[in-house]
């Protein structure tokens, strides 16, 4: 579902494999982030 779309600025609900795309983008920045801090969040809404 999308909420909000504007040029290049999109807003929509988490899917399933978001966690796993943001952790690696979160290690990519040397942040080491796993997976699970998203997918907590995901499951408490």
């Amino acid at each position: 579902m999308i909420y909000f779309m504007e040029n290049n600025i999109v807003i929509r609900r988490m899917q399933e494999t978001d966690p796993q795309i943001f952790s690696d983008e979160e290690c990519a920045q040397d942040w080491h982030a796993s997976p699970e801090k998203y997918d907590i969040s995901c499951k408490k809404k």
